[in-house]
């Protein structure tokens, strides 16, 4: 394993904006349980992560050339048993070994680690809104092209998210309850689903289409909201 991965690893998670208690949940999801102390220690260099581990992360953090984000891989020298003569000559083997190019590392791409998410078959309206409630879907399987952190997918309907959301186009969502001023959601209005950029403000709080041939949608304190989640993509 590299000799030191704390600092890079907690670099690659800040610039992704995971906690690590959310890199841990994204691992443990992958099928490599581990917790969030662990990923602690990983960062403090108090422990190293396994190389299955290691390679969990990559594809969390989307690390492509292992080698350009961690540096060159060199074997510890023992140097308490060696004096300089002899870690001179562990240096020359090394050289014989990678100009023979038997021993040589063929490949630094680490690749993005398969998943399978669900899409629903019933779409998130983007004009006249449907129910988003359902059991049918479909699993797709996805690869670097969509965020890590997203939770399912959604199949846009109409043209009120136009120009960014187009009719039919998938979008990836992050589960959430909650969103900020300005972000893209899944709303379901009274049992009606939408894709809608969240506003709130001191004149009150609505559903806005980004295709101005749309209206506000006001939501008032006697109608029932549920936020699915955030838009990624």
């Amino acid at each position: 394993m590299y000799e030191h991965l704390g600092s890079p690893l907690a670099a690659l998670r800040k610039s992704c904006q995971l906690s690590q208690a959310e890199v841990a949940e994204l691992l443990t999801q992958m099928g490599i349980p581990v917790t969030n102390r662990a990923i602690s220690h990983w960062e403090q260099e108090r422990a190293q992560p396994s190389s299955t581990q290691f390679l969990g992360l990559c594809a969390v953090y989307r690390v492509r050339d292992v080698l350009s984000v961690f540096g060159e891989y060199r074997l510890p020298l023992r140097d308490f048993e060696l004096n300089r003569e002899g870690r001179a000559k562990v240096e020359e083997f090394a050289d014989i070994l990678v100009a023979s190019g038997r021993f040589r590392v063929q490949a630094n791409v680490v690749p993005f680690v398969q998943r399978s998410m669900p899409v629903y078959d019933l779409p998130a309206s983007a004009g006249t809104g449907v129910f988003l409630d359902s059991s049918e879907y479909e699993m797709v399987s996805v690869g670097s092209e969509v965020p890590i952190n997203a939770n399912f997918g959604v199949r846009v309907s109409g043209d009120s998210m136009e120009p960014s959301y187009h009719d039919q186009q998938v979008v990836w969502v992050q589960q959430q309850p909650t969103l900020m001023d300005g972000e893209i959601g899944i709303f379901v209005l009274n049992g009606q689903a939408y894709i809608k950029q969240w506003q709130s403000s001191s004149k009150g709080t609505s559903l806005i289409s980004l295709n101005p041939a749309y209206s506000p949608i006001p939501i008032h304190k006697s109608d029932e909201l549920r936020t699915f989640g955030k838009v990624l993509s």
